[in-house]
């Protein structure tokens, strides 16, 4: 039965990778019904709240770094565990399973070519509206913003919304397209709303 639970949060994290996630959203969901045995009148609750765990700690990629999302999605996962099997031992074994299941499927996705597929409509407008540091926040709306083209890195992971560094200044960013891990080179590509738009690599 544990196998379940590990098979469904492999679905889970696989569907960050994908832009259609209702196919491996359903597997992951079906996985945590059979697991918690959802039909029954004492599985559906603790399933519920188990999947709402789980898309708690997915959003946390798509939001800005606060951790709030994540962490408190970790702790309602492992206390229904804790409900589910009345012993801590198995709770703590299958937390490690999930949490090792989940960083294998996200780096074997991300080693085979994947990357995050962001949905715009989980993000917020106000992150979007927040302006960048310093001076330049006060020019960031205008279309020929003279950063348009330049190189940075990140100093953040952009989950989309992050932080970059552009000629040594430090901005608000959101990713064109995907996932853009801390480190990497990023090039703006527009500005928008306040933020820098930017894609990964040295082209804007």
């Amino acid at each position: 039965m544990y196998l379940l639970i590990l098979l469904g949060v492999a679905f889970a994290t696989a569907t960050l990778f994908f832009k259609q996630k209702l196919p491996t959203a359903l597997l992951a969901l079906a996985s945590f019904a059979w697991y918690f045995e959802a039909w029954q009148s004492d599985g559906l609750l603790p399933f519920i709240i188990f999947s709402v765990g789980v898309v708690m700690v997915i959003l946390e990629f798509y939001l800005p770094q606060t951790g709030f999302a994540g962490l408190i999605g970790s702790v309602v996962m492992g206390l229904v565990l804790q409900y589910h099997t009345q012993n801590w031992q198995e709770t703590w074994l299958l937390l490690f399973g999930i949490g090792l299941v989940s960083v294998t499927v996200f780096f074997v996705l991300l080693k085979l070519g994947l990357s995050i597929k962001v949905n715009e409509a989980l993000i917020l407008d106000a992150q979007i509206n927040s302006h960048a540091r310093g001076r330049q926040g006060d020019q960031a709306a205008s279309a020929d913003h003279p950063l348009i083209g330049h190189s940075g890195h990140a100093i953040s992971d952009l989950k989309p919304i992050g932080k970059v560094e552009v000629d040594g200044q430090v901005y608000e960013a959101r990713s064109a397209h995907n996932f853009i891990s801390q480190g990497a080179t990023i090039a703006v590509q527009a500005v928008s709303q306040g933020a820098l738009v930017v894609r990964k690599g040295g082209e804007a």
